[in-house]
């Protein structure tokens, strides 16, 4: 399997991380399956960074018998809750010969803006500027040179209120099926039109006896079968400024799985009419 992990400059040695496992050989399911301990290395060196262990969590389920098998959504594909512990992590060092920086996880104009005048009000004084609108530099003030100061300058920083433009999303979870949306996501007209070919496979056993006296044997053989089938294609018309409650809704009157609701945000979102950041996990 492959492990992976997401580790911030912030995370302490002894700090529990989530962490990924997938299949890379062939096995069929990660159900019920236990990861070993672990090591976890940084891509550029042999640095041991997180040692990860504890029994997997399967978004999916599957199940087989003889000839046939039936599957829900993703199996190879697991979760560790908590199950990564830190060993060891780069220090963060503040230094007030250079200015402070914060980044914005969501880079803004107007945010940022928001950034400087709370900051340079709370202080009176002209300290922050805008350096792009994913960086805001603050410099620091006389008072707080000392390394306990820095600290409580920084967390006086952190403790200013802004009223902050939350960018739309739609996130997806490909192994679940889960789609989440907020209630500013808007749509733009356009015409939806969604069906489906389905492929089915299965080995029907066959008994196979010989005529009396005749010195055979009587085996089981299986008989593969295969059924296609293609739905007629459902066609809907969405009005400017649908929001996503109401395209959902539309969606599940049509009897859609989760499977085609994504699919058809996929394509939206490739369509350019969907006013929203599409993020699949």
């Amino acid at each position: 399997v492959m492990v992976t992990a997401t580790i911030s400059p912030y995370h302490a040695p002894g700090s529990e991380i989530d962490v990924t496992v997938s299949s890379l050989g062939d096995a069929r399911s990660l159900q019920g399956g236990v990861l070993l301990q672990t090591q976890m290395l940084e891509p550029d060196n042999d640095e041991i960074y997180v040692i990860a262990q504890g029994p997997l969590v399967v978004g999916g389920i599957a199940a087989e018998t003889r000839g046939a098998s039936v599957s829900q959504n993703q199996t190879l594909t697991a979760t560790i809750p908590g199950g990564g512990s830190v060993e060891r992590n780069e220090e963060v060092e503040l230094n007030t010969t250079v200015p402070l920086g914060l980044v914005l996880r969501d880079p803004n104009y107007s945010n940022a803006r928001s950034i400087v005048e709370s900051i340079n009000g709370a202080f009176d004084e002209e300290l922050a500027s805008m350096h792009h609108s994913g960086l805001v530099r603050v410099q620091w003030p006389d008072a707080f040179q000392d390394r306990g100061n820095m600290n409580i300058f920084t967390s006086i920083i952190l403790d200013q209120t802004i009223e902050v433009e939350t960018p739309a999303r739609v996130v997806i979870n490909e192994r679940t099926g889960t789609i989440v949306a907020g209630g500013e996501v808007i749509i733009d007209d356009a015409m939806i039109s969604h069906g489906n070919i389905q492929l089915r496979t299965q080995n029907t056993p066959f008994i196979s006896q010989p005529p009396a006296f005749s010195g055979g044997e009587t085996t089981v053989l299986n008989v593969p079968e295969a059924q296609l089938s293609e739905d007629i294609a459902q066609t809907f018309l969405v009005e400017p400024e649908t929001t996503v409650q109401q395209l959902a809704a539309s969606l599940n009157a049509l009897g859609l799985s989760p499977r085609d609701i994504i699919s058809i945000f996929q394509a939206l979102d490739r369509s350019g009419v969907l006013r929203a950041k599409l993020i699949v996990m």
